[in-house]
C-alpha cells in the first residue's frame, strides 16, 4: 500500500529530474539526523543549558524551525502556481499550508482547547474536554478547507489539477494521522495514572518525526510532481 502510494505520487523515482531527488534526499537525511540529535541530546546533554533546542519533541528545537521552513515553501510553491495559473484552487491549499504553520508556531488548536475549557467548564471537569476539543477543532479547519477545494474543483478546474489537489490532501490526512491523532493518543496518556517517562517520550517522538517525514514527503511531491514533472508546469510555461 505504501509502495503504492508512493508510486502514485512521485512515479519511478530513477526517472525523477536530478533536483527534486537531491531536494527528496537532502530533506530526508536531514530529517534522520535530526533524529539522531535527538537521541543523542536526551542521553547525553541534558546537563547542558540549551540541550532543550536539540529534541525534536521541544518547541522552537531546532527541528521545529526546519518543519516551519517546508510548511512555509510548500505555501510559497501553490501561492506561486495559483498566480501563474490563475486557479483560485491553488490559493486555497496554499492558505492551508499557512494554517498548518501558523498552528505548529502558536498553537492554535491546543489554544482552542484551552479557551473552551476556561470559558465554557468548571475547573473539576478536567483536561478530558479540553483534549476533545483539540481534535475536533482541528477536525473543523480541515472540514472547511476541504469544503473549499471541493467546491473549486467542482466549479471547474483540469483534470491535472483536480489530482494533484486530491493526492495533496491525501497527504494533508497522513500528516493528521501524527499531528491530531498520535498527539490525542498522546494526550490520552498521560491523562491516566501510568507514569512512564519512556512511554511518554516514545509516543512524542513517533508525533512529531512522523510529521517531519510527511511534510518531506509533501514538499518532494510540490515541487517535484508540480514544479517540474506534471503537466501543470507545461500550462505555467504556456
Amino acid at each position: 500500500m505504501i509502495k503504492d502510494l508512493v508510486n502514485s505520487l512521485f512515479g519511478d523515482f530513477n526517472n525523477l529530474q536530478n533536483g527534486v531527488k537531491i531536494l527528496l534526499l537532502a530533506l530526508l537525511l536531514t530529517d534522520v539526523a535530526f533524529l539522531i540529535l535527538h537521541v543523542f541530546a536526551a542521553f547525553y546533554m541534558r546537563h547542558t543549558d540549551d540541550f532543550d533546542f536539540y529534541l525534536m519533541t521541544r518547541d522552537r528545537s531546532y527541528a521545529e524551525v526546519f518543519q516551519y521552513i517546508k510548511e512555509f515553501k510548500i505555501a510559497l510553491f501553490l501561492f506561486m502556481m495559483s498566480l501563474n495559473t490563475k486557479q483560485v484552487l491553488f490559493a486555497i491549499l496554499g492558505l492551508l499550508f499557512v494554517y498548518l504553520l501558523a498552528d505548529d508556531m502558536m498553537g492554535l488548536h491546543e489554544g482552542a482547547g484551552v479557551y473552551f475549557k476556561e470559558t465554557f467548564l468548571s475547573p473539576e471537569a478536567g483536561k478530558l474536554p479540553m483534549v476533545v476539543i483539540q481534535v475536533v477543532f482541528s477536525f473543523l479547519v480541515f472540514i472547511i478547507f476541504a469544503i473549499l477545494i471541493w467546491f473549486f474543483i467542482k466549479s471547474g478546474v483540469d483534470s491535472e489539477y483536480e489530482l494533484f489537489s486530491k493526492k495533496l490532501m491525501l497527504l494533508v490526512v497522513f500528516l493528521a494521522i501524527f499531528g491530531v491523532g498520535i498527539d490525542f493518543l498522546h494526550s490520552l496518556y498521560n491523562l491516566t495514572d501510568i507514569d512512564s517517562e519512556y512511554v511518554n517520550q516514545i509516543l512524542a517522538l513517533i508525533e512529531d518525526w512522523g510529521e517531519m517525514l510527511v511534510m518531506t514527503g509533501i514538499v518532494g511531491y510540490v515541487y517535484g510532481v508540480v514544479l517540474i514533472n506534471s503537466n501543470v508546469q507545461k500550462k505555467v510555461i504556456n
